[in-house]
């Protein structure tokens, strides 16, 4: 068993995105159909089309598809724990059938050339030690690094933590029990693209193996399907 990165680049075509929307079901057409912003309506189109080529590749039914009492997307009574994530047009999906994740997979991406007030956002939602990290840093490496270090927390059981982000660091990769439920794991990788990436697994999932995919690739369903058995 294997933890699955695979990365979306969405910047799909309008002829693309029009056939993909075809073969999504009602639901995901018509909130496409909502979005007043085209890169919404592109990610969502392509991100969609990508975790049902997963789901069906791997021999489950979309139709599994729900959502938990925390409003965390699942595969109705199968293991196979999922979360996905975009930022600009980029977008990351994290898949695996390892029973030790347990519905506790956590992923974020950003784009480090993203622009955002950095310095504010560390003031208000980083701790002290954190901050200075952001402040001393001329780029915003090391402000991304923390932000999605902190949303793959959040992510990882969808409830969102019974304390403020800035109560609780995550400098360290291990992450105690007290933050969110469950001994955690924290790992983070800057790809090539210019975009960080961080995901979170529950602590006994620590050696398991993580292999990068790229969406793009011919054979990229055969890959991951090979890295699920």
């Amino acid at each position: 068993m294997s933890l699955v990165l695979v990365e979306i680049d969405c910047s799909w075509s309008l002829q693309q995105l029009d056939s993909a929307l075809l073969g999504l079901p009602p639901a995901v057409q018509e909130r496409a159909a909502r979005y007043l912003v085209s890169g919404a309506r592109r990610n969502l189109i392509a991100t969609q089309t990508v975790l049902r080529a997963v789901i069906h590749r791997l021999g489950f039914s979309e139709d599994q598809l729900t959502t938990g009492p925390n409003g965390r997307p699942l595969l109705q009574g199968e293991r196979l724990d999922f979360n996905l994530s975009h930022s600009e047009s980029r977008a990351v999906l994290g898949i695996s059938r390892e029973p030790l994740l347990k519905q506790c997979l956590g992923v974020d991406i950003e784009w480090v050339n993203r622009r955002v007030d950095r310095l504010a956002l560390a003031r208000r939602f980083f701790t002290p030690e954190e901050s200075q990290l952001v402040f001393k840093d001329p780029g915003a490496r090391e402000f991304f690094r923390i932000w999605t270090r902190k949303e793959a927390i959040l992510k990882s059981n969808g409830v969102g933590l019974r304390v403020p982000l800035d109560s609780f660091e995550v400098l360290a990769d291990e992450v105690p029990q007290e933050i969110s439920g469950r001994p955690l794991l924290l790992r983070t990788e800057v790809r090539e693209s210019e975009y960080t990436v961080s995901w979170a697994v529950p602590r006994e999932a620590a050696r398991l193996p993580v292999h990068w995919v790229q969406a793009s690739e011919p054979d990229w369903l055969d890959r991951v399907e090979n890295y699920c058995r």
